[in-house]
């Protein structure tokens, strides 16, 4: 698929202004690394769209078609990371290494991540796999399977713990 497309693709799947821009920014800034130094005006401006959308999405980063980003403030991924096509990132998600060994995340395709997830390591989430709010996912993930943090637990404050 060519710039153009893919910029519609990810356009045609969110609905925020704010991140059709940066999404449109982040296609250019990624297509134009390609070009080497010729490419640094391009990366600098991508740079200044991702700081004021508040969203960490390194231009080198793998990403398939379309990207879809809920609300997304708080979006933090390595550039090494892989996303896969049709994926869904909420706002909080950080996808990044887990220790020294510089080992990222790679997603399959129709991906979705909760609102505050952390996926980290060099692991693999499989095609439509679904992460829960909040999860903190070290392992990888089957293909259709849901991951999910345990429910919180509510205690009153003049109760002892059981």
């Amino acid at each position: 698929m060519n710039l153009w497309g893919k910029i519609k693709a990810d356009s045609a799947v969110n609905g925020e202004l704010r991140i059709k821009v940066f999404l449109a920014a982040f296609r250019v800034a990624n297509a134009s690394r390609r070009f080497g130094p010729l490419a640094l005006p391009v990366i600098a401006a991508y740079k200044a769209v991702s700081a004021s959308a508040g969203i960490e999405l390194p231009s080198r980063t793998r990403v398939g078609v379309p990207l879809q980003i809920q609300h997304g403030f708080g979006l933090v991924v390595h550039g090494d990371a892989v996303i896969g096509n049709r994926c869904v990132l909420k706002q909080g998600v950080t996808i990044g290494i887990r220790n020294n060994t510089g080992q990222t995340p790679t997603l399959g395709d129709r991906v979705q991540i909760g609102s505050g997830a952390q996926i980290l390591g060099g692991i693999t989430l499989g095609d439509r796999a679904i992460i829960g709010a909040g999860a903190i996912v070290l392992d990888d993930v089957p293909a259709g399977a849901v991951a999910f943090s345990p429910k919180a637990v509510v205690r009153f404050r003049d109760q002892p713990a059981a």
